[in-house]
């Protein structure tokens, strides 16, 4: 099973009303704005990850053709088999459009302020999302850089067991993507992943997987 990433990218609070709310949802709506919505058109990058305990380093680049894009560096420290090449590639799809997922996501309006510290501004906010069953045992978070004004950080997770679903008992459900400048001066993109996703299935299915990922060093490859 792959990570739940129809999921990494909403969360759920309370609305909030007033000049505040008015002046936050603007806020919001810049930051989400930051995001670049297509970086992997004409960046590319390192990518690390880790799964069923075992790590899997690749690299992609748009200046390829399609279906050669991703290529296999490394499978826990060591030189890959073409087995494992070829499974690799089979797995990999064109990495997603964190931007554009975001601004389909995010509702700036229904922004709550949490807090603040001297790094970043702390919300919470309601999804755009219709599996409210689902939605409405997650608690959740977003962090805004304030020195670049751009949404740093997005975190969800359950506190307690919940039933999501007919003959489904979700023991455990956590992600959290972060977002950074993909150089000093490069767009925001999307830096990491981490998730994590347990429990019941009939209850004879368990499935308890954990899934960590990180982009890095980014080069341009546009024209």
């Amino acid at each position: 099973m792959k990570p739940w990433a129809a999921f990494t990218l909403l969360l759920v609070s309370a609305p909030v009303f007033g000049q505040e709310a008015e002046d936050y949802s603007a806020l919001v709506q810049e930051a989400v704005d930051a995001i670049e919505s297509r970086f992997e058109k004409q960046w590319a990058f390192k990518q690390t990850r880790i799964e069923e305990g075992r790590v899997w380093v690749g690299q992609y680049d748009p200046r390829k053709a399609r279906g050669e894009r991703w290529s296999l560096l490394s499978v826990d420290g060591r030189e890959p088999t073409e087995l494992e090449v070829e499974q690799y590639r089979d797995d990999q799809r064109e990495p997603s459009s964190s931007g554009e997922n975001l601004e389909a996501t995010v509702n700036p309006d229904t922004v709550t302020y949490i807090g603040e510290t001297d790094e970043h501004w702390l919300f919470a906010f309601v999804p755009e999302d219709d599996d409210e069953a689902f939605f409405e045992h997650i608690q959740s978070s977003l962090k805004i850089d304030k020195n670049g004004r751009y949404l740093s950080e997005l975190e969800l997770r359950s506190d307690k067991p919940f039933k999501p679903a007919f003959g489904v008992k979700m023991k455990e459900f956590f992600t959290r993507l972060t977002f950074a400048p993909a150089t000093a001066d490069g767009p925001v993109v999307l830096q990491s992943v981490d998730a994590k996703v347990r429990g019941r299935a009939f209850l004879v299915v368990n499935f308890d997987e954990t899934t960590t990922i990180a982009n890095t060093d980014f080069e341009y490859a546009g024209d």
